[in-house]
């Protein structure tokens, strides 16, 4: 298992990762399922239980590659209505992978 820490890139104070916390746990779900048609994203393999703060989200995978990154932050943005939660020089920026 690989432990990620993703730091939301924006520096705005005003938000709270931990108010859609529901949403967050819903995306990571999504994607280990395999997306809309359950076939998408077979590099995430597992994870673990989600932990969400105000500025970083935590989380355990097992993966064979990194390609469903980038499809964390867009689903969020996109589909959740978290796109003030993305980066005000680059919208297609939300999170920061360490």
């Amino acid at each position: 298992m690989v432990r990620y820490t993703l730091r939301l890139v924006s520096k705005d104070r005003g938000l709270d990762l931990t108010q859609k916390r529901r949403d967050i746990e819903d995306v990571f779900q999504h994607i280990h399922n395999g997306g809309r048609t359950g076939r998408r994203f077979r590099s995430l393999d597992k994870y673990r239980r989600v932990c969400v703060e105000r500025d970083r989200i935590y989380v355990e995978v097992s993966e064979s590659s990194k390609s469903w990154h980038p499809f964390v932050g867009q689903i969020l943005a996109n589909d959740c209505g978290m796109r003030e939660y993305c980066d005000g020089k680059n919208q297609a920026r939300m999170f920061k992978w360490q």
